[in-house]
């Protein structure tokens, strides 16, 4: 997980925004491979794609901030290092709740546009 957050530093600092979405993808999947909890990976792997292949359709780009995909994975090792199961629980929940809000940014701002082109019809 060490070498997935150097490279996320690698990426932040190039602004390297596709690299970083998928490092942060391998990242999440090698936390939970090493956890135990042998079905996340998969899920997680599935909803990235999904997320990905989402924005695609949409026509918009995904652009989260790769620095901010370090800052929180951080936060998140650091606290699993640390063994704070309280805190890792409270980054990751964080952590998720920015990536939804983030994709329902888009997702509202892509509907206002076709509202305006009246191809948004119900």
């Amino acid at each position: 997980m060490k070498h997935h957050l150097d490279e996320l530093g690698d990426c932040a600092r190039r602004n390297d925004l596709t690299r970083a979405h998928y490092v942060d993808m391998d990242f999440q999947i090698a936390l939970f491979e090493a956890s135990g909890l042998n079905r996340i990976p998969a899920i997680l792997e599935t909803l990235t794609k999904q997320a990905f292949m989402h924005f695609a359709v949409m026509g918009a780009r995904y652009a989260f901030s790769p620095q901010i995909i370090l800052d929180q994975n951080t936060e998140f090792f650091e606290a699993i290092d640390a063994g704070d199961l309280g805190a890792a629980t409270m980054s990751w929940q964080t952590k998720m709740d920015v990536g939804l809000n983030y994709l329902a940014q888009h997702i509202s701002a892509m509907n206002a546009i076709n509202e305006g082109r009246g191809s948004n019809r119900g």
